[in-house]
């Protein structure tokens, strides 16, 4: 395993993440996006907010009100993020 590790990284240093699912260290697996280097910043932020606030509205059932509590942030705010990444929560 140690050889097929060193042959298939893709950077001199073999990390964690460059180990099967199996054998990750659970920190490991909780960051385990592969971040999209050619995204500008402005760009994977966006593209992270996006998806995080998806898995928040999916984990409160579609209620904005609770997804706002959860996030820090005020239901208006949160109504204006919906609209700027045409996320339209759906209706219980």
């Amino acid at each position: 395993m140690v050889e097929r590790l060193v042959i298939m990284a893709p950077r001199d240093v073999i990390g964690p993440e460059n180990l099967p699912p199996p054998l990750r260290p659970k920190e490991a697996l909780a960051g385990a996006e592969e971040v999209q280097r050619e995204k500008t910043l402005k760009e994977a932020r966006e593209a992270f907010e996006r998806a995080y606030i998806l898995a928040e509205l999916r984990a409160h059932d579609s209620n904005v009100t609770r997804t706002a509590e959860k996030l820090g942030i005020e239901r208006s705010h949160l109504y204006r993020k919906l609209k700027g990444y045409g996320i339209a929560p759906s209706k219980g």
